[in-house]
């Protein structure tokens, strides 16, 4: 496994016990302050870069594959090209694309960018975890997937509403 070192096998369903516990307790730790942003009309973001994510995300959506390479709405009146890569907006737009069957409303865009950086914390758990486990041993990662879960600066960027990037860079 992955996640265990063939010599530790009787700790092995703990391990992935204890790491599937953490990234749970990572998307519903993220996912408490639900109620500022999601409504049954509206999906507000807590932060502004959320907003061009999420309009990315939609052309994306809509003429998948195809994503823009110049933005005509930035630094008129000739356009620019878009501040970041487009990996995040095409993750957003491709999950939509999958839960629309294809055609994907509004809403469902919109909840997606809401919802994914919760989802991309609790699975950044692992990964911190192998990291940790490989340079300083298992006590250590075990200590280090708590820390990923609560840790203020992931914590404040990958709360349900957040809507940007910064947890996919954490994760990646």
């Amino acid at each position: 496994s992955c996640l265990v070192k063939p010599s530790d096998k009787s700790s092995e369903f703990p391990t992935r016990a204890y790491l599937a516990a953490m990234s749970v307790l990572a998307v519903a730790v993220r996912f408490l302050p639900w109620k500022a942003s999601i409504s049954s009309r509206h999906v507000l973001f807590i932060q502004p870069d959320a907003y061009y994510h999420l309009r990315r995300a939609t052309i994306i959506a809509k003429n998948f594959p195809f994503y823009p390479t110049v933005d005509r709405y930035m630094a008129y009146p000739f356009g620019a090209e878009p501040p970041w890569p487009p990996l995040y907006d095409f993750i957003i737009a491709t999950v939509s694309l999958v839960l629309g069957l294809g055609a994907p409303s509004e809403r469902t865009i919109q909840l997606v960018t809401a919802v994914l950086p919760p989802v991309l914390a609790g699975v950044s758990v692992v990964p911190a975890f192998l990291l940790v486990r490989e340079l300083f041993g298992k006590r250590a990662a075990l200590v280090a997937a708590f820390f990923a879960v609560m840790m203020p600066g992931q914590l404040s960027y990958s709360v349900v509403g957040s809507g940007d990037h910064h947890v996919a860079e954490v994760l990646f």
